[in-house]
């Protein structure tokens, strides 16, 4: 998206991969491409396996100290935080960024914290930090182990797809969105930014599964909803406030996930 914009893009991945763990190679990295705009999207600590990992939250704010080290002042630094910073939901399970964040995951907190680290180290730098909060993130490049990507697979070969009781509701944003979002946060004129990045409209998963089924022109009933157990602080509703989206960026993204959808189009494949 970017080099179809005719920008000048450094990607710190595959052969040119950079460990943003290893300060010495952040800055030699930094040094070496002189970005004005940074976007970091890595971070650690998702797997199952790592919940309550606590070297995961020194991590994530540990990749942000590097990056905020080595670049130069006057530069945009933009972050992708995420829903799990917030922690259990309010009422009605719509999140807005004034809320108060009580994550209950190590990646959570990771994040939370590399979110305070950015906005109090950048400014102070003379580097603008902009965080944005992923909300349900998906579409072509997802690993495989995700909802869509395995509902997908299955579903087009005819297998029965375990699935949780389906009955959370989720705020799904397409990958493209997020592009978008990132480029339009990043050319703002401001010191500091946290905001969501979602569309403002739940879905139940199981609906979306059942829409997933239908563009696929698969049976319904391969979708075993109950058949698996939910993940560890799997909440009911989490919806994304985009008030202050639509004020910053007077753009909001679009729940593209609904009867009738292209799921080729939308997932890849």
């Amino acid at each position: 998206m970017l080099r179809a914009r005719g920008e000048e893009v450094c990607a710190w991945g595959g052969a040119a991969r950079v460990d943003l763990l290893d300060r010495d190679a952040v800055l030699e990295a930094l040094a070496r491409d002189g970005p004005r705009r940074v976007f970091h999207l890595a971070a650690v600590g998702g797997r199952r396996d790592a919940v309550h990992d606590p070297a995961v939250v020194g991590q994530n704010t540990a990749m942000v100290a590097n990056l905020l080290d080595g670049m130069d002042a006057s530069s945009v630094l933009v972050i992708t935080g995420s829903m799990a910073e917030y922690g259990p939901p309010p009422r009605g399970g719509r999140l807005r960024e004034s809320a108060r964040c009580a994550p209950t995951t190590a990646y959570g907190i990771g994040k939370l914290a590399a979110t305070h680290y950015a906005l109090a180290r950048g400014p102070e730098r003379g580097i603008s930090a902009r965080v944005a909060r992923l909300f349900g993130v998906y579409g072509p490049g997802e690993a495989d182990g995700r909802l869509f990507p395995h509902l997908v697979r299955a579903l087009s070969e005819g297998v029965p797809v375990p699935l949780s009781d389906g009955r959370q509701v989720r705020d799904f944003i397409h990958v493209d969105d997020v592009c978008e979002g990132l480029l339009r946060l990043a050319e703002i004129d401001a010191p500091r930014v946290l905001v969501n990045l979602g569309t403002g409209s739940g879905v139940r998963i199981r609906d979306a599964a059942a829409w997933t089924a239908d563009a696929l022109g698969a049976d319904r009933a391969l979708l075993r909803f109950g058949a698996a157990p939910r993940s560890p602080g799997d909440e009911n509703r989490l919806v994304a406030d985009v008030t202050r989206l639509r004020a910053l960026l007077s753009w909001v993204p679009p729940q593209r996930l609904r009867p009738g959808m292209d799921a080729r189009e939308l997932f890849g494949g």
